[in-house]
C-alpha cells in the first residue's frame, strides 16, 4: 500500500502582499511559477513558430511577421530548453 503523504506532499504558503492575499501550492517536484512560466515559453515558441512559416504573399507582410517570428521563437526555444533543464 501507498503512503499518500509520502507520495505526493503538499506545503501552503499564504502570504499578504499589497492587500491581496497570494496562495501557493508547492508539490515538491516544480514550483507553479515555474510551469505557468514554462507554459509561456510553448506560446511564445508556438506563436513564433507560426509566424515564421506563415505566407500571405505580400512581401512586405511576410518581412514583418517573419522578424517578429524570429523575435518569438528564439527566446521561446531558449526558455524551453532551460525549463527542461538541457542546459543550466
Amino acid at each position: 500500500m501507498v503512503n499518500l503523504a509520502e507520495f505526493f506532499t503538499i506545503s501552503i504558503y499564504i502570504s499578504i502582499s499589497n492587500s491581496a492575499l497570494i496562495l501557493m501550492v508547492n508539490d515538491g517536484k516544480f514550483s507553479m511559477g515555474r510551469t505557468i512560466l514554462f507554459l509561456v515559453f510553448v506560446a511564445m515558441t508556438l506563436t513564433g513558430g507560426w509566424l515564421v512559416w506563415r505566407r500571405s504573399g505580400n512581401y512586405d507582410i511576410d518581412f514583418f511577421t517573419k522578424i517578429l517570428g524570429w523575435i518569438l521563437l528564439i527566446p521561446g526555444l531558449w526558455g524551453l530548453i532551460e525549463s527542461l533543464r538541457i542546459i543550466q
